[in-house]
């Protein structure tokens, strides 16, 4: 054998290291299901048969209408065991942790809004968010007709890199939930639920906070 031929094998072997190495990493999608987890790339999910083009309002993260590559949440959800999960714990690459009641997305079979997970391509990038650096990529959970289940603009999370299935927060978290003796129209109900949809998803519930503390707050009484 020619004493050149382990030389020219780790040469390729070299620069096929390289060009891997190279390549751009594919965002990944993930969603978790109890014991199941699934994971999307970008590339993955622009080619699936049910990707559509959904518009967007001009009045949640961007300020203009924008035609997004989207795939039906629904479609990603589905066959996977959400029994004993009431929300989607959407979490984004900054942090941002947002609750979406399994209600909310089931709502989009019978009339309600429907959510979409657009997805951002490589190759023709979405404007960058008004006063930041980046885009709302590369997964971004949007809804159509978000005025029929009025989606608040806390359920709009971007920057979006996983979907895990719990129980709602105040099943996780008691001390969030008012006192159940409490009347009806006590504002404190309502307080829980602005804590929860539009509070939570920046300021974490600590166990050793007071029952009604958080949601107080919520209303900006009490504390």
């Amino acid at each position: 054998m020619s004493k050149l031929a382990p030389l020219c094998a780790a040469l390729f072997v070299g620069l096929w290291a390289a060009r891997v190495s190279a390549e751009p990493t594919q965002p990944i999608l993930t969603i978790a299901v109890g014991t199941v987890t699934k994971h999307f790339t970008a590339a993955e999910l622009l080619s699936r048969a049910d990707l559509a083009s959904v518009q967007i309002p001009p009045h949640v993260d961007y300020k203009v209408s924008l035609t997004l590559q989207a795939v039906p949440l629904l479609d990603l959800l589905a066959q996977l065991p959400l029994e004993g999960s009431d929300r989607l714990e959407a979490r984004a690459t900054d942090g941002f942790v947002a609750q979406i009641p399994l209600a909310l997305i089931e709502a989009g079979k019978s009339g309600g809004s429907v959510a979409w997970v657009a997805v951002e391509d490589a190759n023709h990038p979405w404007p960058k968010l008004p006063g930041k650096d980046n885009s709302a990529g590369p997964f971004y959970l949007i809804w159509q007709y978000p005025e029929r289940s009025r989606v608040s603009s806390e359920q709009w999370p971007y920057m979006l890199e996983k979907l895990t299935a719990v129980q709602s927060p105040e099943l996780r978290w008691p001390q969030l939930k008012v006192d159940a003796a409490l009347p009806a129209d006590a504002p404190a109900w309502h307080g829980e639920d602005v804590f929860v949809t539009q509070c939570l998803p920046c300021h974490s519930a600590a166990p050793s906070q007071p029952r009604q503390f958080a949601v107080s707050n919520a209303l900006g009484v009490g504390g």
